[in-house]
């Protein structure tokens, strides 16, 4: 009898013990699953912070190249306009001193298309009419005994001018001194010496056209940067100085 109760006591602490063991195992398998949940939340976490991060950066650098591009293509590209008038043999035809001023001005902006000079004041100057030769014009500045002078006034800034003058000429043919043998004489002014000043910071500027030893008619081309909205031109000369312009190019 004694057996048979210690048989089943030894029993009952077996059933115990495998409890135990079992509850034990499962506690453990719990936790070990709940932190392997932990850390792959975490992880998922993370490199969802990480992909949201390299989203932003992403972003800001496309914003901020797309900024430099627009930046880029507003800035305005500046370009200079140029205007040539041509002074000989003018469609305005031939202009006397008295009425140059208002009918040259309403040449050069009718070339120009537009208001490009306002106003032009002159003394001693004209268009000439069969000047140099018969059937040519040419602006000529200054008389045979006084100086002429010209002043443009621009509605715009001019950057630089090209000048292309002339000494004054007007040759004729004897006829008479060797009969049967004609001898042209140039008739070219000795003195002729053109001067240009502005209101800009250039200095006054001449320009030697006084003929050579053969009595031949010397033309010149320059170019000066004036940026100014006025311009000067003279024959410097009162006593056989004339010049001619023949043409001249605006840079705006």
């Amino acid at each position: 009898m004694k057996l048979t109760k210690i048989a089943l006591l030894l029993a009952g602490f077996s059933l115990l013990v495998a409890c135990s063991t079992n509850n034990e195992n499962k506690s453990t398998s719990s936790v070990e699953s709940n932190a392997s949940t932990s850390v792959e939340s975490s992880s998922s976490s993370t490199e969802s912070r990480e992909d949201s991060s390299s989203s932003s950066s992403s972003s800001t650098t496309t914003s901020s190249s797309s900024s430099d591009a627009s930046t880029s293509s507003s800035e305005p590209v500046v370009t200079d306009t140029t205007l040539t008038v041509s002074f000989y043999n003018p469609s305005c035809g031939s202009l006397s001193k008295e009425v140059i001023s208002e009918r040259l001005a309403a040449y050069i902006n009718e070339v120009a298309t537009t208001t490009f000079v306002s106003g032009i004041t002159s003394h001693d100057c004209q268009v000439t009419n069969n000047i140099p030769t018969n059937g040519e014009k040419v602006l000529q500045l200054g008389a045979a005994a006084s100086t002429g002078s010209m002043t443009f006034e621009f509605a715009t800034t001019i950057k630089s001018i090209t000048v292309k003058a002339q000494g004054y000429y007007k040759p004729w043919v004897d006829t008479w001194t060797t009969p049967g043998t004609p001898i042209t004489y140039n008739n070219t002014d000795p003195n002729s010496v053109l001067e240009i000043t502005t209101t800009g910071s250039a200095p006054k500027m001449s320009l030697d056209l006084k003929p050579g030893e053969d009595e031949q008619p010397v033309e010149k081309e320059f170019t000066l940067d004036i940026n100014a909205n006025t311009l000067t031109l003279s024959s410097a000369n009162e006593d056989n100085g004339r010049v001619f312009i023949k043409e001249i190019t605006f840079v705006y």
